[in-house]
């Protein structure tokens, strides 16, 4: 699988050598358009899957049993939902995105420990967008998941590729 992913890659970057002739722009483009960067957003994209689906499961679940209000509802499906993708999303992150292999204890325990904290700062965001965005503007709580999951996934980027996956060189 490895193989076939960078052969794409390479192909990508081959047709962004032959097509685009400034080297500003050249450099500019490979490195938005990098492996790492295209399958954070793959992965991303899976990871925010896992966290609607579940999200939207848990809200319809909450609100058919009304055993919460929906203002509350959203929050608790939200957390869950949270929970789910952030198990996922650290295991593709580590050893596809980042590609940090080790599984010694030690590094290990480090990355799942910094990805938490830094998820959890996410989910803060998160939840005061939905609370503002929800509960005080009145915005439709869909619609709010899929403004603040475009700030997450930026987000998270940054804490993984600066904090917690980095090279140490």
């Amino acid at each position: 699988m490895s193989d076939k992913i960078n052969k794409c890659f390479l192909y990508f970057q081959n047709a962004i050598d032959k097509h685009v002739k400034n080297k500003k722009l050249n450099g500019f483009l490979k490195k938005l358009f990098s492996r790492e960067i295209l399958l954070y957003l793959i992965f991303g994209v899976l990871t925010t899957v896992v966290n609607f689906v579940c999200f939207y499961l848990l809200f319809a679940l909450f609100g058919k049993t009304g055993m919460f209000s929906e203002k509350i509802s959203v929050h608790i499906a939200n957390v869950i939902a949270w929970i789910v993708s952030v198990v996922f999303a650290f295991f593709v992150n580590k050893l596809f995105v980042f590609e940090s292999k080790s599984m010694k204890v030690g590094i290990f325990f480090k990355e799942i420990l910094m990805f938490v904290c830094a998820r959890l700062v996410s989910l803060g965001v998160e939840e005061a967008g939905l609370f503002f965005l929800n509960n005080i503007i009145g915005m439709n709580a869909i619609m709010v998941k899929i403004i603040m999951a475009v700030v997450i996934v930026v987000l998270n980027y940054i804490f993984s590729k600066l904090l917690i996956f980095r090279k140490n060189k």
